[in-house]
């Protein structure tokens, strides 16, 4: 699927950009609406919902992870935002699903924990370590190199701290499962990556686009890309 191309065409400076009909949420929306799989596709709007009301939140996961997103070559950039591009939400290995559902669960056992005790500090490793996993899985599965680990382990981090700090709701009566937490993640991977990968092509010599020297990166942006 090439949709996510016309991404490409939004300015930002332009105030009707993320609303309304043909607007960048609108094509999220109807991107992940057609993916494949179901429980995939509700978790990336579920993603997609929350993105929309917090954009703020969204500029703390970008400056999160573009210090990742940086260290990749303009090909390696071209590259990732393809395969993302063409992924059409077919359901994942079960290996993959394995891999979210632990993070679930670690982080659940995380959150119970009191925070600064041995047992959270204990859960905090394990949950770096299934953090890792799940992102060298989802590369595997999107035929990426290992050179991708840390933009994707980045995002997958972020994520899931706003979901550690309560700062995403998913809804009245959703329980995020191993089945949406995945469909969240890629749904966030995507539309994050692309939205890197489409501000810095819009200008890769702006000086929000160049390495940060004690700032987020993001302050002149213009407003936020998903």
């Amino acid at each position: 699927m090439r949709y996510v191309k016309t991404f490409e065409n939004f300015n930002t400076t332009n105030e009707n950009w993320l609303w309304g009909e043909g607007s960048v949420w609108s094509k999220l929306s109807n991107w992940f609406k057609s993916w494949k799989d179901r429980k995939l596709a509700e978790g990336a709007e579920l993603y997609n919902n929350w993105a929309k009301e917090n954009p703020e939140k969204v500029e703390e996961i970008k400056a999160k992870v573009k210090p990742e997103f940086d260290k990749l070559s303009d090909e390696q950039k071209e590259e990732l935002k393809n395969k993302l591009e063409q992924f059409k939400g077919d359901t994942p290995p079960a290996d993959v699903i394995a891999a979210a559902e632990e993070v679930v669960k670690v982080q659940e056992k995380l959150k119970s924990s009191k925070f600064g005790s041995k047992v959270y500090e204990s859960y905090s490793l394990i949950l770096e370590e299934a953090e890792i996993s799940l992102a060298k899985k989802i590369l595997y599965y999107l035929g990426l190199g290992v050179h991708y680990i840390g933009v994707i382990s980045a995002i997958i981090g972020a994520l899931l701290f706003i979901i550690q700090t309560g700062a995403f709701v998913a809804g009245v009566g959703v329980i995020l499962s191993g089945a949406l937490m995945i469909g969240l993640i890629f749904g966030g991977v995507a539309a994050l990556f692309i939205g890197l990968f489409t501000q810095y092509h819009a200008n890769p010599s702006a000086s929000h686009n160049q390495p940060s020297r004690g700032k987020t990166g993001w302050e002149s942006s213009g407003g936020p890309i998903m």
